[in-house]
């Protein structure tokens, strides 16, 4: 028995060590149903900046619903206010290398636009208006309140414009239309982008 026993323990040993090594199966994880997806109001193609607005989808949340529109607008307004800011600092930062400024020049130059810059956003933001606004009540009965707002890219570039005019300094070393093609130039650049 004992010899049995042990000519069947080899064979098995001996099957086993010439069997072809089997890879490990490979376990394929489940899709996870629980996820829900979420759709963000005011995220439609139409609430997107686009050649000829500025615009900005914020929100604002508070157990007051006037306070909640109130922090949605300010957001927004921010938004705005950056994405314009950003914008021109290209074009100023454009103008600069394609009228050759010397290096001396160029961060007396582009502080002077920033501070232009930062004076025409400003007020040309209060020209911003609210396009789209939805008010949603969450569980806890907080207030979340959705806005939408828009400033034409026309208006702004003029606001610079008439701005610049009226800059004695800048405007010994500028030249007013060739800042505005370029400015020009990045809205087509935006319109090409989508």
């Amino acid at each position: 028995m004992k010899k049995t026993l042990s000519l069947v323990t080899v064979l098995v040993l001996a099957v086993t060590a010439c069997s072809p090594v089997k890879k490990a199966a490979k376990t394929v994880v489940p899709a996870q149903t629980d996820l829900v997806e979420q759709v963000l109001p005011l995220s439609e193609a139409k609430y997107h900046s686009d050649a000829q607005y500025y615009r900005a989808v914020q929100s604002g949340v508070s157990p007051e619903r006037s306070m909640a529109k109130k922090i949605a607008i300010q957001n927004a307004r921010q938004e705005l206010a950056a994405t314009i800011q950003s914008d021109i600092k290209t074009v100023t930062e454009n103008y600069a290398k394609q009228m050759n400024l010397s290096s001396d020049q160029v961060p007396g130059y582009e502080s002077r636009m920033t501070e232009l810059t930062y004076s025409v956003v400003s007020q040309t933001l209060t020209g911003a208006t609210v396009i789209e606004e939805k008010l949603y009540t969450e569980p806890n009965g907080t207030f979340r309140h959705y806005v939408c707002m828009e400033l034409s890219k026309e208006e702004m570039k003029e606001a610079v414009l008439a701005k610049l005019k009226n800059d004695e300094k800048l405007l010994s070393d500028f030249n007013l239309s060739e800042f505005k093609k370029l400015y020009d130039q990045k809205m087509a650049e935006f319109t090409a982008q989508q």
